[in-house]
């Protein structure tokens, strides 16, 4: 399996654990994988761009015969119990070769699209039922993940095809009628037994997500919540169980750092740590946030000199004795492009107040970033950076657009700005107010 790999990753999944272990291929190629365990237990196992689900039992032996350049079709698992995973093989080949195929879904009706979950689901259960019925004794274990990650798959299917659907074709989501969202009575937002299912806790942190999203909409120009605050406590009044808020608490946190890091953390810090019980949740986010310190209030901003349109060489030192609002995107990037006029009209509106806008470019081709000076007839100091490393390493760049604010010492104001399109006006606004902002 290993011939063009020296190493994989093996790691155990389970609530308030995710130990990884790597391990060595020999000189034929194969991988002796060590397991303590001793309760039945999932495994997921990274080869290079490859990643296998396993299922394992206490004492149970695997072989895994597979040709990494064709691991789906050249799979076979042997040992004493190779239909568990057998059949995590086959689930996840036809779940992923339907989400495949779901842009085709967008023309048909609305029950259309409900029949094929609920038949999607269906094969999913009858084989499942069959492995039931021909091996005596299957895992109970196994039988409860399989019959809910049935079920949240296809609750995960209801909830994002409106998102899909309105992004595809430009409609609506309301559109959707009441009877779309029965699938919601079948659900339970508080089973402790599911929290080392990720299907089922990304069901509900996307749940509370994308309903978070639309309330706040509404009222996010005339609150001082955060939205990350806002979603930690709508979790707080839809689940009750104390391990699953945990956890989903937990995601919601860990990805807002990832993207945005010490934003807000004044107000979502505490509110996490209110209702995280889990101290493992608690230390996993404080050792996350430790990465971020450089780039907190006041802390410097590391120059950085890159080409403009003109082909001349320009610093963020050049910039010293202004507020800087920091732009990083690329032309391929949707999101980006939806920002250009919100940041046009934020351009108009704090001219000559002492603001200077920046928009770095991350395009991989030079020529893509020229061609889109021009489509959008983009104006002030447009730099292009290429993969510029410094975005990674330093500012922790991991997703565009990527907005920040440097005051006139170079130093950081906030180091994850709110978008043009999503109220930073006010932040400006009051830079203005407090510092008393002039040309």
């Amino acid at each position: 399996m290993g011939a063009e790999n020296k190493s994989a990753l093996i790691q155990q999944l389970g609530y308030e654990m995710a130990s990884v272990d790597t391990l060595d291929f020999d000189g034929q190629g194969q991988l002796i994988i060590p397991l303590s365990i001793t309760q039945s237990a999932y495994f997921k196992l990274s080869v290079g761009r490859n990643e296998l689900n396993l299922f394992m039992r206490p004492g149970d032996s695997l072989i895994i015969t597979a040709h990494i350049k064709d691991i789906n079709r050249s799979l076979k698992y042997s040992g004493t119990a190779p239909f568990y995973n057998d059949y995590l093989a086959n689930y996840f080949s036809r779940s992923n070769g339907f989400q495949d195929q779901i842009y085709g879904l967008t023309s048909k009706s609305e029950k259309s699209v409900q029949h094929s979950f609920d038949s999607l689901k269906a094969l999913q259960l009858d084989d499942l039922n069959q492995l039931i019925k021909s091996i005596s004794g299957l895992d109970s274990y196994f039988i409860k993940i399989e019959k809910a990650r049935a079920l949240y798959e296809w609750a995960n299917l209801h909830l994002y095809y409106p998102q899909f659907y309105a992004y595809a074709l430009r409609k609506p989501i309301s559109q959707f009628s009441p009877d779309y969202y029965a699938y919601l009575g079948a659900l339970d937002f508080n089973d402790a037994t599911l929290v080392d299912l990720p299907v089922y806790i990304g069901f509900i942190q996307e749940f509370i997500r994308f309903n978070s999203e639309m309330e706040y909409r509404k009222i996010m120009d005339s609150t001082d919540v955060p939205y990350v605050s806002f979603q930690l406590l709508n979790l707080d009044k839809k689940v009750e169980q104390a391990e699953v808020k945990s956890k989903v608490a937990a995601e919601i946190v860990k990805d807002h750092v990832k993207m945005n890091g010490v934003k807000d953390i004044d107000s979502y810090l505490p509110l996490f740590q209110r209702i995280c019980s889990s101290k493992y949740y608690i230390e996993q986010v404080d050792a996350q946030l430790i990465s971020w310190n450089h780039l907190r209030p006041e802390m410097p901003a590391k120059d950085f000199q890159f080409m403009d349109a003109t082909g001349k060489l320009v610093k963020l030192s050049d910039f010293r004795g202004k507020w800087v609002y920091l732009d990083v995107w690329a032309s391929w990037c949707s999101p980006c492009l939806v920002e250009i006029p919100h940041l046009k009209e934020l351009e108009r509106q704090f001219q000559n107040q002492g603001f200077v806008f920046i928009s770095v470019s991350v395009d991989n081709d030079i020529k893509n970033w020229q061609s889109a000076i021009k489509t959008y007839n983009l104006k002030g100091f447009q730099l292009w950076s290429g993969p510029d490393k410094i975005w990674r390493e330093f500012y922790r760049v991991s997703g565009i657009p990527r907005f920040m604010i440097i005051d006139p010492e170079g130093n950081f104001y906030q180091s994850s700005a709110d978008n043009p399109s999503a109220g930073v006006h006010k932040t400006l606004q009051q830079i203005v107010k407090d510092n008393a902002v002039v040309q």
